[in-house]
């Protein structure tokens, strides 16, 4: 069956790559306040150069390069399952209340199959972050 799926991908040119993010609130993730989460493909040049502000409209007015925007709640567990155009980055911007934290990551192609972030009072736990990447091409 798998073969069948490669196959079937390389005939076609797959272009789009599901995965899994799970996402985990701690009781004083966002300092005990629901916190929301923007999940988009975008190009390297753009994560570098947005503002925190410029993403919080994509809150309101989300453009094509949203993939998802939820809310996670303090101590909630969330899994989302996405997805992306497979030869482009996904951005993670968690938008904190206070952003003296992490507050977003990029998952370069090849995506990974999974990734579990945690998530702390004011920003991403980085040294916790998890991705299962094994057979995409890295480590």
């Amino acid at each position: 069956m798998v073969m069948l799926g490669l196959l079937v991908c390389a005939q076609t040119g797959c272009t789009t790559w599901r995965f899994f993010i799970n996402l985990r609130g701690m009781e004083d993730s966002n300092q005990g306040r629901p916190l929301q989460v923007l999940v988009r493909s975008v190009q390297a040049e753009s994560f570098r150069t947005e503002t925190y502000g410029e993403l919080a409209q994509l809150l309101i007015k989300p453009d094509p390069s949203v993939l998802r925007v939820v809310t996670v709640e303090p101590s909630q567990k969330r899994r989302l399952w996405i997805r992306a155009p497979s030869n482009k980055p996904v951005a993670l911007y968690f938008l904190f209340s206070a952003t003296t934290g992490s507050w977003k990551m990029l998952l370069p192609p090849p995506l990974p199959w999974s990734v579990s972030v945690p998530l702390g009072r004011n920003g991403v736990l980085v040294p916790d972050v998890k991705e299962c990447r094994l057979g995409r091409g890295l480590p």
